[in-house]
């Protein structure tokens, strides 16, 4: 009759359990019932009185690390060095980590024709666990045969968490912060950048508040920041639905900066206001058509946007060439305001519109207008908008 081996309890886990990792833990386990065959009575010829002692040392040291206060992990190798490298992996993979296994399998040929396979398995862990030199080996639980040796780790899990806590302290009261002025009744002005400023900090938090769940040591004040992020996105994305583009009408100025008021611009008035508004669909805004600002029982967010062309038109190599350089003054329109309320500008004369014809300026200024596209538009749109609204 065999002896019975005492599992330790599974750890919690940040994802399954790995062959790997149960492939090391069945050795342990069948290494510890060979050395205790001589006192069970399980076979084998009698037991070294030394292995006994490592055996009942081991035992004693993990005593001394009980899993409510300890994560522990187990890990093989070539020698004893590997095999504490790769406990220290395995435990730092349970807390977060990314596996990748690379399987190589080669061919070689021996005496009469016969061809032999072996197969040979390198698992790579690369963990974002930064705290990883607190991860201590236990020299007692080391074990080593001929060909192998085992080890075992431990990772206090008041330790580590102290550690990780404080390194979250400026991202907790940016957050914090940021949260209070998150309101219905806030300013878009001040809304978008707390949003922004908001999710950042979730952002920069989330890997390490995982990290504290798994190992059983996240703070209550911590463990609400989850439910007030998605609380938080409900509102913006309520708030967006409220948010209305009021544009304004083109103003053509020559380089000089007077006013163009030429007939024939016109037409390209009449194509920038149709891309304007195909491009805010693009962003998810609706368009404001009413003219004025809203009243405050209208329950809109208007932003105005007043675009500004200056055109220049010349003769080029192959005839005349029309340029255009946009820009674009963005304002928020609330009662009691009746004029909007000028926040920022932006040019956009990276767009490099040109229309060139052999001979006649009018269609070279026609060509110009052909190039405007609600495509190109919506990238710079977004960007313009990005300080006020919540996208």
């Amino acid at each position: 009759m065999c002896c019975r081996v005492k599992q330790t309890p599974p750890l919690p886990l940040a994802r399954p359990l790995n062959i790997r990792s149960v492939a090391w833990r069945v050795r342990w386990a069948l290494l510890s019932c060979v050395i205790l065959s001589g006192l069970s009575g399980c076979g084998g010829g009698g037991v070294r009185a030394d292995e006994q002692r490592a055996v009942a040392s081991c035992a004693e040291a993990m005593s001394a690390h009980p899993e409510a206060h300890f994560l522990s992990a187990e890990g093989g190798g070539r020698s004893e060095r590997e095999a504490i490298a790769a406990a220290k992996a395995e435990l730092a993979s349970v807390i977060s980590a990314q596996l990748s296994s690379e399987l190589t399998v080669s061919t070689q040929q021996r005496g009469e024709g016969a061809e032999h396979q072996e197969m040979s398995q390198e698992v790579r862990v690369s963990s974002r666990f930064a705290h990883a030199e607190l991860i201590k080996p236990l020299s007692e639980c080391v074990r080593c045969s001929e060909s192998s040796c085992e080890a075992r780790v431990v990772l206090s899990r008041d330790e580590v968490a102290a550690r990780m806590i404080e390194a979250l302290g400026p991202d907790v009261e940016r957050l914090t912060s940021a949260l209070k002025q998150l309101s219905a009744s806030a300013p878009l002005t001040d809304f978008t950048p707390a949003w922004y400023s908001a999710q950042g900090a979730h952002q920069r938090l989330l890997p390490a508040l995982n990290q504290l769940e798994v190992i059983g040591r996240l703070p209550p004040q911590l463990i609400n920041i989850n439910r007030e992020m998605s609380q938080v996105r409900a509102l913006r994305a309520a708030r967006l639905q409220r948010v209305a583009l009021w544009f304004a009408p083109l103003k053509v100025l020559s380089p000089e900066g007077q006013l163009l008021t030429r007939a024939e611009l016109e037409p390209l008035k009449r194509a920038l206001s149709e891309r304007l508004s195909a491009a805010a669909e693009q962003v998810g805004a609706r368009v404001w058509s009413e003219g004025r600002c809203p009243s405050q029982g209208e329950g809109v967010e208007v932003i105005s946007l007043a675009p500004r062309g200056v055109l220049s038109c010349g003769l080029g190599l192959v005839g005349p060439q029309c340029r255009l350089e946009l820009s674009v003054a963005v304002g928020v329109c609330t009662p009691p305001h009746v004029e909007p309320q000028a926040l920022s500008a932006a040019t956009w004369s990276d767009l490099k519109l040109a229309g060139v014809h052999t001979h006649d300026e009018a269609q070279a200024l026609t060509r110009l207008t052909t190039t405007l596209t609600h495509q190109a538009l919506t990238t710079h749109l977004a960007r313009a908008l990005s300080p006020v609204v919540p996208f």
